[in-house]
């Protein structure tokens, strides 16, 4: 199945919505759903792991696409596709499967970067990582989160447990 003909159904989809998800600031639910189902969740994840295996000028298609249609839909896309590339470069040993489900789409992924006092610089958090008996705790308090309670992974930033600075 060819980019266009998974992308197709997907924008039909975000077109419709898209008044009312502007206007009544809602989740595309429909166009997530359309994209779940789509296989572009996986966009550019490994074969090997379930993706497509398709690189940035795929990548940058689709979400030009996505935006013309429902620009929420479209970051909402870029979000997942930011929060799969750490996860498929270094799975958490624990979750193996995990790129696998977000590439299926069983999983919507996201990034929580935004936090106030950073001065909007997502590489400078204000958050905590934080040692305790059992492990790391975290502190974050994040003024912006893309899907925030509809993702089902979040990829966050924070600093090291310890660190004075970013």
């Amino acid at each position: 199945m060819d980019l266009n003909s998974r992308l197709e159904p997907v924008l039909k989809t975000a077109r419709s919505s898209a008044a009312a998800v502007d206007t009544e600031g809602t989740f595309p639910a429909a166009a997530v759903d359309a994209l779940r189902s789509s296989g572009l969740l996986g966009l550019t994840i490994p074969s090997e792991l379930g993706g497509l295996g398709q690189g940035p000028e795929e990548l940058l298609d689709v979400i030009g696409a996505l935006a013309g249609e429902c620009g929420s839909t479209a970051m909402i896309y870029l979000m997942h596709v930011a929060a799969t590339m750490p996860v498929v470069n270094a799975t958490p040993t624990a979750y193996p499967d995990l790129a696998t489900r977000l590439a299926d789409g069983s999983m919507l992924g996201t990034l929580a970067f935004s936090e106030r006092g950073s001065r909007s610089h997502f590489w400078a958090p204000m958050s905590q990582c934080e040692s305790v008996d059992a492990g790391v705790a975290l502190r974050a308090d994040k003024s912006w989160v893309t899907s925030a309670g509809y993702a089902d992974l979040y990829v966050i930033s924070t600093r090291s447990a310890g660190a004075d600075d970013p």
